[in-house]
């Protein structure tokens, strides 16, 4: 990238690395998501280093922390309902979200792609919260 001028990096992150792993969480869904809450805040601060070695090059860096998006991961797990949609999925992070309805893959796919694009040349060391509001209700 130095040799090409510069460029840019989209890490992905996630909202868990801005809220903490609760003691509910961890006896939810066990005591390796603890590990998976450090790892993604361990992407957030590798984020922002990324940012400061590379911008005097021209390599912007930058993060995206993607909440509950309906992909199979985040739905597995799930109760169902009986037509085997995920309304009560949908229903809980209604109730989370300041936006109604759930997120999707090309929620955080459109952010992405600005991020790499010149329409983001002057944004660096930047990580974007693509939760549906989750994070301004905390």
């Amino acid at each position: 990238m130095i040799e090409a001028g510069g460029g840019a990096v989209v890490n992905m992150s996630s909202l868990a690395a801005q809220r903490g792993a609760s003691p509910r969480m961890v006896d939810e869904f066990g005591s390796t998501s603890s590990s998976y809450w450090a790892a993604k805040a361990g992407v957030d601060a590798l984020t922002r280093y990324m940012a400061g070695v590379g911008g005097r090059s021209g390599i912007r860096v930058n993060g995206v922390r993607p909440g509950q998006i309906m992909t199979p991961q985040a739905t597995r797990g799930t109760i169902k309902d009986p037509d085997g949609g995920h309304h009560a999925f949908e229903k809980m992070f209604d109730l989370m979200q300041i936006t109604p309805g759930p997120g999707y893959p090309e929620d955080v796919a459109n952010l992405v792609l600005f991020l790499v694009s010149n329409e983001s040349r002057f944004i660096t060391g930047e990580i974007i919260n693509v939760d549906g509001g989750v994070a301004a209700k905390l």
